[in-house]
């Protein structure tokens, strides 16, 4: 069955998806995508369009649009997206300075690529999807406007770096956060890996943060100690008391002989109470 359908000024038929045409970016299914995208964008009010022809730069630029300011939302101070509808490598993103009758005054802060006169200007949700952009257009177009890509990958870079330690595979499998050997004070907190080992180098405080109120946290601490052995750390509330040890059982740590290894049990629960106890 033949058709033909036009969305956003561009006219499609069946020979676009035809056998292998609908793989095609520029004339086949993705195309048709696009175009559907503009075309909603504009039905919603929140995309025009211009034939100024110009090259992509930064700065002050301005458009004469086919729709009059009052059927389209695009107000001062709103970000928008410029794109050529035949090459979306060109590009630009910049907010609205001024929108009165067709003439469209734009604040440029990212341009990319070569003269065009086919300009679709919208919202970033609408006109030729982010979402359809290869990853580092996308990348430059977020960045430019200021939702920093970097950011985000840095928040994310760092959140897999506190999660290294931890592994379920097949079942619960944890590993332990190795700090090494350890001369001064260190902290735990709900914050960081419940499993933690360090080899004693000196005696040391082993200090725990408050839980939130009516919560309860739980740490394992795998101790070891050095080459000289006999290094005693003192497990206590940060910036408190030293805990409690409910069962007595606290290790004699002076008498503890090199390389020997200790597994301390700490509940940390309301009212910020401290109970230690020996691990199996």
């Amino acid at each position: 069955m033949s058709w033909s359908v036009t969305l956003a000024g561009e006219t499609f038929t069946d020979a676009n998806v035809a056998g292998t045409a609908y793989a095609d970016e520029a004339t086949g299914f993705p195309a048709i995508l696009a175009a559907f995208a503009r075309e909603a964008a504009f039905l919603k009010g929140l995309a025009a369009t211009s034939a100024t022809p110009l090259t992509p730069s930064t700065g002050a630029v301005a458009f004469t649009t086919h729709q009059d300011a009052t059927t389209v939302g695009l107000s001062p101070g709103m970000l928008v997206r410029v794109v050529s509808a035949s090459d979306p490598t060109r590009l630009m993103i910049g907010t609205v300075t001024a929108f009165t009758g067709t003439a469209l005054e734009l604040d440029v802060t990212f341009a990319n690529g070569t003269t065009a006169a086919d300009w679709v200007i919208t919202r970033p949700t609408g006109g030729s999807s982010l979402a359809l952009d290869p990853a580092p257009a996308l990348a430059a177009d977020l960045n430019a406007a200021g939702y920093s890509l970097d950011g985000v990958l840095n928040l994310i870079v760092s959140a897999l770096a506190s999660l290294t330690n931890l592994r379920v595979s097949g079942g619960d499998e944890w590993r332990e956060l190795d700090l090494g050997t350890v001369t001064a004070a260190v902290s735990g907190s709900p914050a960081n890996t419940s499993l933690q080992r360090l080899t004693l180098g000196a005696d040391i405080d082993v200090e725990h943060a408050p839980p939130t109120s009516g919560y309860v946290y739980w740490k394992q601490w795998t101790v070891l100690q050095d080459a000289t052995g006999g290094r005693t750390p003192t497990f206590r509330l940060l910036g408190g008391a030293a805990g409690l040890w409910p069962n007595d059982d606290e290790p004699e740590w002076t008498d503890q002989d090199p390389e020997v290894e200790t597994t301390v049990v700490a509940k940390v629960g309301p009212g910020a109470v401290l109970k230690l106890y020996v691990g199996g």
